[in-house]
């Protein structure tokens, strides 16, 4: 280098594939999740895509006779005529219960075993879906215990003038990955504290991670609404007389809406999960015994 030539530090030396390193900007996390995302996308989406069709599609039968009992009651009432809801509401919210944790637990399955497959891809470990399946399936429980726990900790949170709410979610998000690789943790302890030693970045990338979600979703049900609006809009004929036909159909055709939306939503399931794993892995490496990426795999054997 030539004297009057400034001083240039040396390169950067690349971080742990999967951890990054300790002094990771945000415009690395983001890199490294999208990475995460990039390379996954298609074998994760399939994992959550199957994940949610199956609960789903047994949803359909009593979500739609539970749709079409609510309109009947709804007509009679406007029609001022004595609503007797009767037992029929309550047999189909007793069906509904169960396949409603049966859709939690797919989802935390689906969460636990995508996680794993991204890092497993990371590291440069061969890729094996089936395995990834099995440890999800393993493990989904225990994460929709913990998400169970978190629901009426955020409701009393949101009831608290609604920004300690949104405080709590973002405290306890660590939770899905603390499950794939920490088990037998308290993960919710362990999610506060993790977000805490880094508390405003951690944040921040956790927002962004939820803005991008959510504008898929977004997207999704914006497209679903298409189908919806102009099922209803042939239920009315226009002298005002009602379309008994499409009335029937409307119930089932909103299941079937439901369950695509569902299986749709799955790429937004996956870079929830890479956004969330960037952040995790990134607030592994800024402790003092910061694990490598080969080592969290590892943990997940």
């Amino acid at each position: 280098m030539p004297p009057q030539a400034g001083y240039r530090p040396p390169p950067r030396t690349p971080g742990d594939p999967l951890t990054g390193t300790p002094d990771e900007s945000f415009a690395g996390w983001f890199t490294r999740s999208w990475g995460f995302f990039r390379r996954n996308w298609l074998p994760a989406s399939l994992i959550a895509g199957g994940a949610l069709l199956i609960p789903g599609v047994l949803m359909l039968v009593p979500g739609a006779l539970l749709y079409a009992r609510l309109f009947e009651l709804s007509r009679l009432a406007n029609e001022g005529e004595p609503v007797h809801p009767g037992g029929t509401l309550v047999v189909l919210y007793l069906v509904m219960l169960p396949l409603a944790l049966l859709l939690l637990y797919a989802q935390s399955a689906a969460q636990v075993a995508i996680m794993r497959l991204i890092a497993r891809e990371a590291v440069g470990r061969p890729r094996d879906i089936a395995a990834d399946v099995r440890f999800g399936l393993r493990r989904g429980w225990v994460l929709g215990l913990w998400q169970l726990l978190e629901i009426p900790i955020v409701l009393v949170g949101f009831c608290a003038c609604i920004i300690p709410g949104y405080y709590l979610q973002l405290a306890m998000s660590q939770t899905p990955a603390l499950v794939a690789f920490e088990p037998g943790r308290h993960a919710l302890r362990r999610s506060f504290r993790l977000m805490h030693s880094d508390f405003w970045p951690s944040v921040g990338r956790m927002l962004i991670t939820a803005m991008i979600v959510g504008m898929f979703g977004g997207v999704i049900g914006m497209i679903a609404e298409i189908p919806m609006v102009a099922t209803m809009a042939t239920a009315a004929g226009p002298d005002g007389t009602v379309n008994a036909t499409s009335v029937q159909l409307a119930p089932w055709l909103f299941g079937v809406f439901f369950v695509l939306v569902l299986v749709a939503s799955a790429p937004g399931v996956v870079a929830q999960c890479a956004g969330a794993l960037g952040t995790y892995t990134g607030l592994r490496a800024k402790e003092q015994d910061a694990p490598t990426g080969e080592e969290l795999v590892a943990a997940m054997e």
